[in-house]
Formats: structure tokens, sequence, C-alpha cells
């Protein structure tokens, strides 16, 4: 039989190793929320960030163009025929002169599109200019954005299932740790559903008996 000082011994040391597990337990859910929380940073920022400017500043070339092109097929007509003038003949065909053409009687607004596409040039310098000026944080670009967000979801998916597989079997030895709030939002809605679809199916089994 184990003398007292032994005893007390060997339970000091069980305690020493309880306490070490229960501070690797609470590490390793600081560590997983800091993860989570940084993953969710880096989603919002991809999701928020600005593209880098050389793809800014031909990304608005590109609409000059289109705006200029969609502007002159709709308008190119008819300023044409008022920069064209027309013949001036009588009733009878008769031909009187020459009616000089006039561009101020083109029937079109000066508008933004108007000015794309009678001065595309002087436009996307300024827009160059502009964007080039501006001070801003560059973002990756648009097109590779989807596959980026992609990476960073499973990755977020992934933490949050290691988590919660923590906080299942911390609750298994009687210690209760929280879930990602994101995770237990999810449980609720789930769990809220499920209680949604079992009352619809019992008010149905009610009214088929019925």
């Amino acid at each position: 039989m184990k003398s007292p000082a032994k005893m007390l011994t060997d339970l000091v040391s069980r305690l020493a190793g309880a306490r070490s597990a229960l501070d690797e337990l609470h590490d390793t859910d600081k560590t997983l929320r800091t993860m989570h929380e940084d993953l969710q940073a880096e989603r919002r920022r991809l999701c928020g960030a600005r593209p880098p400017k050389a793809d800014l500043i031909a990304e608005a070339e590109r609409q000059v163009d289109a705006i200029a092109a969609a502007w002159v097929a709709a308008h190119g007509p008819q300023l044409v025929d008022a920069i064209a003038g027309r013949v001036d003949a009588s009733p009878a065909g008769v031909v009187r002169g020459i009616v000089e053409g006039n561009l101020l009687l083109v029937p079109f607004v000066f508008d933004v599109q108007a000015l794309l596409a009678l001065a595309p040039d002087p436009v996307k310098q300024s827009l160059r200019t502009i964007i080039t000026g501006a001070e801003y944080a560059e973002g990756p670009p648009m097109s590779a954005r989807a596959e980026l967000i992609a990476a960073v979801d499973a990755k977020i998916a992934d933490v949050e299932e290691q988590h919660s597989a923590l906080v299942d079997q911390a609750l298994a030895l009687g210690i209760q740790l929280d879930l990602l709030d994101a995770v237990r939002s999810r449980r609720a809605r789930a769990a809220y559903l499920a209680e949604v679809r079992e009352h619809q199916a019992r008010d149905l089994a009610r009214t088929s008996r019925s």
C-alpha cells in the first residue's frame, strides 16, 4: 500500500498533468479562434479591395471604347447628315443649290456618352492620370478574386470543423467551450428549420387523417 506521502505526490502529479492538458485545450481554442478571425478578415479584404491600377486603367479604357462605339452606332448617321448638308431642289426636281451642313443642328444631347465618343483619347488620358494619382491599397486582379475567395472559404471551413470537433470533445469531458459565432448561428438555423419541417410534417399528417 502506498504511503500517504507517495499518494500525495501522485495526486499532485496527476493534477499538474490535468492542468497542463486544460491549458493546452484553451490554447488550442484561442489559436483556432484567431485563425478564424484572420481568415474572415482576409475574405473581407478580398471582397472589398480595389483592383491593381493597371487593371483599373485597362478597364476604364475598355469602357470608354465600348460607350463610344455604342454612341457612334446610335448617332453617327445623324452626325454625318448634319455635317454633309443637302441638295436643295424644287418640287419639279430643279437643283437650286447646296444647303451647307450645320453641326449645331445635330439632334442629340451632349452628355457623358457624347463626350466619350467625341474625345475618347483626352478622356482616357485624364482617367489614367486620376487613377495613377489616387492613393489606395491595390488588391489582386478582379479576375482572380473568385478563386482566391474560394481558397479562403475552404480554409475557414477547415478551421470551423477543427474547432467544432474540439468543442464536442471538450464537452464529452465535461468542459464547456463556446462554438465559433458562425458555427453557432448555422447550428441554430439548422435546428430551427428542422423544427419547422417537423411541425409541417405533423400538420400534413393530421390533415391527411381528417
